[in-house]
């Protein structure tokens, strides 16, 4: 009768973006399991983006996320833009 869901996120992120994401990730689970947002944990994890690669290469550091995307190949791009779509 209960849920509980885990979120490993890049730090970086503002207590407002973290608010939301929360905030989303419990009633998703909600809708998902068809029970009350009462029935509902939510964990969030700050990572350091050195401890996180992805797509072939580390993560950037908050506020970096343009220059890291620009720097990767064409096809790991587009592969990574396309991404929930």
């Amino acid at each position: 009768d209960r849920v509980f869901s885990h979120g490993q996120i890049r730090d970086g992120r503002t207590a407002e973006q973290k608010s939301r994401l929360l905030t989303g990730m419990m009633d998703a689970a909600a809708t998902v399991a068809d029970m009350p947002k009462s029935h509902v944990a939510v964990y969030l994890v700050d990572v350091p983006a050195q401890q996180i690669a992805e797509y072939g290469e580390p993560l950037p550091g908050a506020g970096e996320e343009a220059q890291w995307t620009a720097a990767l190949p064409a096809a790991v791009r587009e592969r990574m833009q396309a991404v929930g779509r």
